[in-house]
């Protein structure tokens, strides 16, 4: 890539894909992350909880230290938030 691009080229992209698209009915989501993956969950639990719908959050770090948005995410999700 640092070979062939230069200043100026022009790049053609795509939009972006979503292989992971939330249901629409009333089941309970189930929402798994570990590590940096919270970034996209979070996402998806926030915009579930703005509809009311039913959400467990599973969410798993090598410590509670290092866990982006733990306390973040044990204000907004509370008893729906699993594994902090």
């Amino acid at each position: 890539m640092h070979r062939d691009f230069r200043l100026g080229l022009r790049l053609n992209c795509g939009l972006p894909g979503n292989d992971f698209p939330l249901h629409d009915d009333d089941r309970p989501a189930i929402l798994i992350a570990g590590g940096i993956g919270i970034i996209p969950i979070r996402s998806m639990a926030l915009a579930l909880q703005s509809a009311g719908r039913p959400l467990a959050l599973h969410y798993a770090g090598r410590s509670a230290r290092e866990m982006a948005y733990r306390e973040a995410l044990q204000r907004q999700f509370g008893s729906a938030l699993h594994g902090v």
